[in-house]
């Protein structure tokens, strides 16, 4: 079985279990709050998993094009015949289509987890570390944004393989991948950061305490994905290696900002 077919198996599967994972959190909301209580965040949650299935829908699409206006020499740029450039031109709109998906996953579960923040710390004094977390996570993803459309002028040379439109216009110029890395690296500490001393200097019993820190655990393992997004991006050749981890990054965002919804399923209460 070839690399491709590994990783569709993979991204498959995994966004399988995303499905699976949001359907138990939406149930478990309606168990315990109803359906006409359900907040921003139960409606961003169905948001972030239609941009996930539109991500790995443009990643096999990716597949089979195979090849952007990226990471390719200046001889191989001239000899490039006009069905080679239209395939080119093609991979590129993908890819970047893929950027801005990606992000859009990304910074809508980074809502997701700041509302819940909001919703359930509500009386503990984080009030104006929350009012900061929805600004940076707004400002970041707009950033983002601008530096996926705005870093090459005209737009239509992101898509341009010969005349060479130079480096700042390839689709995977490293701009992109480390000012995403940045971006979403310093938004998902700063989240992470609002409810761990509160948690620290709670009296909860041992294992809810390992539970929680497995859960932020999880919390360090998007940052680990997303840097070996942009590491792996910038020096392998291979483009499913980069579509791996985004993968596994979305996937483990899912379970994170779901795994506190789901949790009332295991209490009796609920069933009572």
């Amino acid at each position: 079985m070839g690399v491709v077919e590994d990783y569709k198996i993979e991204s498959w599967t995994l966004f399988g279990c995303g499905c699976m994972i949001v359907f138990f959190r939406l149930f478990a909301r309606w168990r315990v709050v109803g359906f006409a209580n359900f907040c921003l965040d139960d409606y961003l949650m169905v948001l972030a998993l239609t941009f996930d299935a539109a991500l790995n829908t443009l990643a096999h699409f990716m597949m089979q094009v195979g090849v952007t206006n990226s990471k390719i020499d200046m001889a191989t740029r001239e000899a490039l015949t006009e069905a080679e450039k239209i395939q080119r031109a093609t991979g590129s709109k993908i890819w970047m289509s893929g950027w801005c998906t990606y992000a859009a996953v990304v910074w809508t579960l980074k809502f997701c987890m700041v509302i819940f923040f909001n919703r359930v710390m509500n009386s503990l004094h984080r009030q104006n570390l929350i009012r900061w977390a929805f600004w940076i996570t707004g400002i970041s993803g707009i950033c983002v944004y601008m530096v996926f459309w705005l870093t090459c002028t005209p737009t239509y040379k992101l898509f341009q393989s010969w005349p060479y439109p130079g480096a700042r216009c390839e689709a995977e110029t490293p701009v992109f991948y480390i000012s995403t890395l940045c971006f979403n690296v310093a938004s998902d500490i700063y989240i992470i950061s609002i409810p761990l001393p509160v948690l620290w200097s709670a009296r909860l019993p041992p294992r809810r305490k390992f539970m929680i820190l497995l859960l932020f655990g999880g919390g360090f393992f998007v940052i680990i994905a997303a840097i070996l997004r942009c590491v792996l991006g910038l020096t392998s050749p291979v483009a499913t290696t980069t579509a791996q981890w985004a993968c596994r990054e979305t996937f483990v965002a899912i379970v994170i900002g779901n795994a506190p919804m789901i949790k009332p399923l295991f209490s009796r209460t609920s069933w009572s």
